[in-house]
């Protein structure tokens, strides 16, 4: 076994003269010996079962760039500065862990590190998506990049809250992201100001009222080309109304009748429409109003206007109605009480009502009517009509709460029941 010719003489499985060395398997040069099983001529010998470099590489199982080395199955002969692969191949990465700084991530694909893939992998920051080239530029990657919910084809938001709603090179003016204008770029459309390189409606938008020099402090609107403090008595300063409908009837007939009672009161008349809920005036998911330049009538409660509900999530309202099974209580956003009663002293001859004007962050006017039952938003749009409107110069406030008893049983408003003025606030 030991002598010099032994099993895999000089043409041995392993080596010029043995598995483990020179003479045999035990020889001189055998297992352990100076060109034994991981030796300079052992399993992966010069001529072993490996060949060249061995299953392992240089020098027997476990070398320099064998199987579990610094990238497996990479082929060490592989002459690359990238990343050798099984088959002698050579690509810049094979996972993220290959790609860093500017250009973070593995187009496995390719093998080559980009900055950003498109689709369901696009980590670009927010305002920003990944392009076909695999480059992150300005604009929306998907609906839940855009305050609207809408990211169009362009990768403009459906109407943009600002620049960082649009696409790259493009700009945010009347709630749309347009191409710049200016002396070096094109003009507006007729109706329209060109105002810091963005064409803008001067008759509503509170950055630009009036004119491009001209802007709307804090919560003040914009109406008829001039600022006007947020609250009730400002009712008839925007030309425009939307009666954003929620398709629950009673909500729906108490919108329509407010935005006919501002046509028929003020003057000049305020023009309104009807807004069904998939037209794209809000949020379809969170609620939150897109669309300036026209006053939001929304009648009803939060949990079937959706307007009214982010309204209340979000701190905006002035007031919110909160219930348990025993009580209604009505607050402040900062959770200050302003009337607390018991649910059985509710009923369809008595209700509580709110009448609000709320500015929202995006400086959208709405003006929010609902009670906590629904006889008392139905009382709420009557009293706009028929008290708020006429009397609307003494509406100082931004918000007021009012009870109503029905005193004659028959579930209308009218003259013989009371309507008691509960609080008022700034």
């Amino acid at each position: 076994v030991g002598g010099s010719a032994g099993v895999g003489g000089s043409a041995g499985v392993g080596g010029s003269a043995g598995v483990g060395g020179s003479a045999g398997v035990g020889g001189s040069a055998g297992a352990g010996g100076s060109a034994g099983v991981g030796g300079s001529a052992g399993v992966g010998g010069s001529a072993g079962v490996g060949g060249s470099a061995g299953v392992g590489g240089t020098a027997g199982v476990g070398g320099t760039a064998g199987v579990g080395g610094s990238d497996g199955g990479v082929d060490a002969g592989c002459a690359c500065s990238g990343v050798c692969l099984a088959d002698g191949g050579c690509v810049e990465c094979t996972s993220n862990v290959h790609c860093a700084g500017p250009r973070p991530t593995c187009d496995v694909g390719s093998g080559v590190c980009v900055e950003c893939l498109p689709g369901a992998q696009d980590a670009c920051d927010a305002g920003l998506y990944c392009t076909s080239t695999r480059r992150c530029v300005a604009g929306c990657k998907s609906d839940l990049s855009c305050a609207s919910g809408q990211c169009l084809p362009s990768h403009d938001c459906g109407w943009c809250l600002g620049d960082l709603e649009c696409a790259a090179g493009r700009r945010c003016g009347a709630g749309l992201c347009q191409a710049p204008c200016g002396a070096d770029a094109g003009s507006c459309a007729s109706g329209f100001a060109c105002c810091g390189g963005r064409c803008v409606d001067v008759a509503s938008d509170p950055t630009f009222c009036g004119s491009c020099d001209a802007g709307c402090v804090g919560t003040q609107l914009c109406g008829a080309a001039s600022c006007a403090n947020s609250v009730v008595s400002s009712l008839c300063a925007v030309p425009s109304a939307a009666v954003l409908l929620d398709g629950f009837a009673a909500d729906d007939d108490a919108g329509v009748a407010i935005g006919a009672g501002l046509a028929a009161t003020c003057t000049p008349p305020v023009t309104f429409h009807l807004v069904q809920p998939d037209a794209g005036y809000f949020n379809a998911v969170t609620g939150q109003p897109v669309r300036p330049g026209e006053l939001y009538v929304v009648a009803g409660g939060r949990y079937v206007q959706r307007v009214a509900n982010y309204l209340e999530v979000s701190g905006a309202a002035h007031l919110t109605f909160t219930s348990d099974e025993q009580e209604v209580r009505v607050l402040r956003p900062d959770g200050g009480l302003v009337v607390q009663t018991p649910i059985s002293a509710l009923s369809e001859s008595h209700d509580y009502f709110v009448v609000q004007l709320i500015t929202t962050a995006n400086r959208i006017p709405v003006l929010g009517v609902y009670g906590f039952t629904v006889i008392g938003t139905r009382m709420a749009a009557w009293y706009v009509i028929n008290t708020v409107l006429p009397n609307r110069s003494s509406a100082t406030q931004r918000w007021y709460l009012v009870e109503w008893t029905d005193m004659n049983a028959n579930q209308s408003p009218d003259g013989a029941d009371t309507w008691r003025l509960v609080s008022s606030g700034p």
